[in-house]
Formats: C-alpha cells, structure tokens, sequence
C-alpha cells in the first residue's frame, strides 16, 4: 500500500471497518421492514448523496439540470414507495434506516475513491480490510452477546454451507464493485447498478412472491432515467471542463 504510514489513510481504513461493520445490520434490518423491493428502490436514492458529497468534499460542480433531476427522481422514488402517493403515512422506520445507511455507505465510497484516483489503495487491500475488522468485530460482539452454544447454529451444516456462499458472493461483489472504480467513473458505475431494482423485483417475485405493482414499475422508470441524465449531464460537464483547460 502506498503511503500506508500516512495518518489519514490509517484512519480511513478503521472508518472503512468500523462503518461497515454496522452497515450490513442496519441494511438487514431495513430489508426486513421495508420489504426487499422497497428497499431495492430506496437504495437509487444513492445518487443524490453522491452529489451531495462530490460538491461538498471533492468540489465538483452541481448544475441545476442535475438538481431538477435529483428532485424527480426523489419523486418516483416516493411515487413507488406510496404506491402512487396513496400511503405516505405508512412508510415505516425501515425507509428511514436504508436512507441512513445509503447515506454512511455512499460517503465512504467517495472518501475511498479519492485514495483510488491518488493510487493510494487498491480494490483486494479495501475489500481484505472492511471483511477482516468488520468480520472480528461481528464475531466478538456475537460471542459476547449470544451463549456460546449458538455458535452451533452456525457450524450446522446447511446454515454453514447458506453462509459461506454469502460470504463468497458478498466478497466477490465487493471486490468488483472497487474494481469497477479503478477504471470507470462512479457516475457510469452507478447508471449500470440504477438497474438493480428490475433484478431486485423479479427474484423478489420468483422467490419470495413480493408483490410488484404498475407504481413500483413508473417508480423505477422514474428514477433510472433520472439517473442516466444526471450521470450524462456530469459526463458532459467533465468533457466540456477539459476542452476548456485545453
């Protein structure tokens, strides 16, 4: 690791830890309450705070076309959520808790890409230090908090064999996910990942027989093409700085 004796860095990598430590049981809580679709769906809101910290932390320009878009998309969010603005007094304390946890996680992934684009991280040494504090720390404070004979609900076979496939494609998905930053923008990565919730809605239907509505699909239209225009308008605005500087 580049710079690794560097103070800042050190202290990135245990807020890496820390934070994703709590992440993960805060997102499982929200799925639980707010349904898995739902929660797909809240997820989109991860753009906004993407520009929210790229003008507050990497200085990037925020334009008034990504605002008005930013404003719709928040629009079809809610839209799908309420099932067309018909139960907004229903949202439940899950919506609040994903929002939250977009927010914590999509702030790391901006402090994370700023040490990427100075080549001082590297995707294996992110994913190798979030999965080894944030695994030691979950397994302390399962110990600690749990009797000791739960630890055979993890060590029975078919439980063993459910978590050790998670973990792999939790592991895998990490590494591709900061390996996806090293060669593309964040913006492009997160156009591709805006059609999660189409994903998200059809397993959701085969498996566990969620239900999928008309609002849940004008919703998520709603919002991926707000995201490919404010995506694009970024794009464009970047182009347009270099020619200048040119």
């Amino acid at each position: 690791m580049n710079s690794w004796k560097k103070k800042d860095n050190i202290k990135l990598l245990v807020l890496i830890g820390l934070t994703f430590t709590f992440i993960p049981i805060l997102l499982y809580i929200g799925y639980e309450l707010a349904g898995p679709t739902n929660s797909c769906i809240i997820l989109k809101c991860e753009i906004i705070f993407g520009l929210l910290f790229g003008f507050l932390i990497l200085n990037e320009k925020v334009t008034k076309i990504q605002l008005i878009f930013c404003f719709i998309l928040f629009i079809g969010l809610i839209f799908a959520l309420t099932q067309g603005f018909s139960n907004l007094i229903d949202l439940n304390i899950g919506v609040l808790i994903l929002i939250v946890s977009v927010a914590l996680f999509t702030l790391i992934h901006t402090l994370t890409k700023v040490k990427f684009d100075r080549n001082e991280f590297y995707p294996t040494q992110i994913v190798f230090i979030r999965n080894l504090m944030s695994g030691i720390l979950l397994l302390v404070s399962y110990i600690i908090i749990s009797p000791l004979e739960n630890l055979q609900i993890i060590l029975t076979p078919n439980n063993f064999i459910f978590f050790l496939f998670m973990g792999l494609d939790y592991g895998l998905s990490l590494y591709l996910w900061y390996k996806t930053l090293t060669y593309i923008q964040i913006g492009t990565a997160t156009v591709i990942n805006s059609l999660t919730p189409f994903s998200a809605a059809f397993f959701s239907f085969i498996l566990l027989r969620d239900v999928f509505t008309i609002f849940h699909l004008i919703g998520i239209i709603i919002i991926i093409i707000s995201i490919i225009i404010i995506v694009r308008d970024k794009e464009n605005n970047k182009k347009l700085k270099v020619m200048v500087q040119d």
